[in-house]
């Protein structure tokens, strides 16, 4: 009902918007080309086209806000010029690329993740609007962490294929699993296309969380710190060794920050920690050690050391202008014909991605980008909202350095633009907390 209240008076474009967030983590969505997207019998993500219900939502959502309520002053912005110029260097690298119709298509995707973010950036102006975001990633968040957590206990899919979930039977190529003894099981889902990008949604949730934490009244705050023990429990279930870490990074800064920052000194996030790890230590915790013990040779660090080692050979072929968007895999198979089906991946990292497809060039004003949105946080006090913000997006830029879908899976990049534009408009909010 509070929820209902606060979005009553909103423009139709935020309505629409806040129905779009509600979306991001569902899979639902038409596939075109799927004959083309094979590499032998291996079925390739990153070569086929899909159509998202999230993507018809955010149409909606931005064409609404160009035509009824675009704010003109935007285009003397210079975060704005930089997002142009980054899209006419697409536009450019167009011209050389092998299979034209997957650059159109990483083209528009580039555009309507550009277009997220620079709609966010423009039109939150009120802690209220924050707010509800966060209460939307953060109700999202604990949902897909049920779903994952009985998935992992059942080991398979839900049957939820209306919201796009999916989990292939097990021994079927590609399906991410954790060994136990002489078992493999099968990791969290959710509705998402792999574990790793459910894991980073779930941090961003957590994260989301501690804000309603900190601000809600009593009964409300326990209530969060219940969701908070099952979004713990869901990042675990996961087993993305690096949003374990990650999780805890960002529990621990922020119990600092509200203890150094606002004098509190706040229990319920440090007890869901310890109530969710003393019970995953207690029920698996010889799974636990031998999945993190596994770490130091894990076939997962020598994948993505090959994975990148390609990607850097790709930049010094093409270091200017990249082999253009969308056609990494294209000019992979022609430099290396022989790999495996299953081994033809982007690089494990959003920066070697982008020199691979944008070249230098394309890399370098992603990077100027990046600190045209983090700048602003300077002249901005320390409110609890810029540190989550903050803490969020720093948090996602380390898990680029390790994966991919922040730029190439649909949950991942929305996800990621999406606290790029929070991160953004926090120059907007003028009044303290």
């Amino acid at each position: 009902m509070k929820l209902l209240k606060k979005l009553k008076d909103l423009p139709i474009h935020q309505i629409l918007f806040f129905l779009f967030t509600l979306t991001i983590p569902i899979q639902t969505r038409i596939i075109f080309n799927s004959d083309q997207a094979y590499i032998g019998q291996y079925f390739s993500y990153y070569q086929a086209f899909f159509l998202y219900f999230s993507d018809i939502l955010l149409i909606a959502t931005i064409v609404s806000w160009l035509a009824f309520d675009f704010p003109a002053n935007v285009l003397q912005k210079r975060s704005f010029r930089l997002i142009l110029a980054f899209l006419a260097l697409l536009l450019v690298s167009l011209f050389h690329v092998k299979r034209l119709a997957l650059g159109l298509y990483a083209a528009f995707k580039w555009l309507e993740l550009w277009l997220l973010t620079l709609y966010i950036s423009e039109t939150f102006k009120t802690k209220r609007q924050f707010e509800l975001l966060f209460g939307t990633l953060f109700f999202l968040g604990t949902a897909e962490a049920i779903l994952g957590i009985i998935q992992f206990h059942v080991q398979h899919s839900l049957g939820l294929t209306i919201i796009g979930e999916y989990i292939a039977p097990l021994g079927t190529l590609g399906l991410a699993t954790v060994q136990h003894g002489s078992e493999k099981l099968i990791r969290a889902y959710g509705t998402m296309p792999h574990p790793n990008i459910l894991a980073g949604f779930l941090l961003i949730s957590l994260i989301c969380g501690f804000y309603f934490v900190s601000r809600e009244t009593r009964t409300n705050k326990w209530l969060a710190g219940l969701m908070l023990m099952l979004l713990y429990f869901g990042i675990f279930f996961t087993f993305s060794r690096l949003v374990w870490f990650l999780a805890l990074v960002a529990t621990v800064g922020f119990i600092v920050f509200s203890y150094y920052k606002e004098k509190k000194l706040l229990f319920i996030p440090l007890f869901a920690l310890l109530i969710s790890g003393s019970t995953i230590f207690a029920a698996y915790g010889s799974l636990a050690a031998g999945w993190a013990i596994e770490l130091p040779d894990s076939q997962s660090i020598t994948l993505r050391e090959t994975f990148n080692g390609r990607g850097l050979s790709l930049i010094q072929a093409y270091p200017l202008l990249g082999v253009g968007p969308g056609n990494y895999l294209e000019a992979l198979k022609e430099k290396y014909p022989n790999l495996a089906a299953w081994e033809y991946q982007p690089p494990h990292n959003i920066f070697i991605l982008l020199a691979a497809e944008l070249g230098i060039l394309g890399a370098s004003l992603f990077v100027i980008i990046l600190f045209e949105i983090f700048k602003p946080l300077l002249n901005i006090s320390n409110q609890l909202l810029s540190f989550l913000v903050f803490t969020a997006s720093f948090l996602l830029l380390i898990v680029g350095l390790f994966d991919h879908y922040l730029i190439t899976i649909q949950q991942g990049s929305l996800v990621f633009f999406s606290v790029l534009g929070m991160l953004a408009a926090m120059a907007n909010l003028k009044l303290p907390e």
